[in-house]
């Protein structure tokens, strides 16, 4: 019975440690996939672009940043609804005052902050977007495309 609870729980050990490696990949759809594109309809914001699959064939592909982004107390998070609370239009740029190390990708826009304010707030796409098979995808749906979510 005793051998039984430890096979299980080294099961459960490695099966946590394989879903923390595997999340860590989802970052870095810059690094193969490009150039992308912002469209903005309203707003709704679409970002396209190729990205190589397994196979090395490019493959067109296009995700809604509304399902990638959200906005925690004026700031930009990954997450989801941002649209909802922030301003219209996102920009492609780095903010004026950039961490050192610079940026990749990262997206600029002002936030309501739930007290009246709205501060500008940025986000690196290149930590929160990956390349999936040549599907660009955020961290949450890639987390619930892996775990079937």
């Amino acid at each position: 019975m005793r051998l039984t609870s430890i096979s299980t729980l080294a099961t459960a050990a490695v099966a946590a440690a394989a879903t923390l490696q595997e999340r860590k990949q989802c970052f870095g759809f810059d690094d193969h996939c490009g150039p992308w594109n912002m469209t903005v309809d309203g707003r709704d914001y679409k970002m396209s672009m190729n990205c190589p699959n397994d196979k090395g064939e490019q493959v067109w592909s296009e995700i809604d940043l509304n399902e990638c982004l959200g906005n925690s107390w004026g700031k930009l998070v990954s997450g989801a609804g941002f649209k909802y609370t922030c301003a219209k239009y996102p920009e492609a740029r780095p903010p004026v005052d950039p961490p050192k190390g610079g940026f990749r990708n990262p997206i600029t826009i002002a936030c309501q902050d739930g007290k009246g304010g709205n501060p500008v707030s940025y986000i690196e796409l290149h930590y929160i977007m990956c390349n999936d098979n040549g599907i660009v995808r955020c961290q949450n749906q890639y987390d619930q495309h892996l775990h079937g979510l």
